[in-house]
């Protein structure tokens, strides 16, 4: 699933689903560091603006 975040009032920053937990995402643009993180944490809370599910 992608999960889809608002970063400056609008739906920018995308992220992975790995479980019903965790995400992976990357910090800058160039994609050079990635990470996994909870997208229910606190850096994010408030910030879903979706979650998608591709078939």
């Amino acid at each position: 699933d992608a999960l889809l975040f608002m970063m400056a009032g609008r739906p920018l920053h995308l992220g992975y689903a790995l479980n019903t937990t965790d995400m992976l995402h990357t910090l800058d643009d160039a994609g050079h560091c990635s990470r996994i993180e909870r997208w229910s944490g606190a850096s994010w809370r408030g910030k879903l603006e979706g979650i998608y599910r591709f078939a």
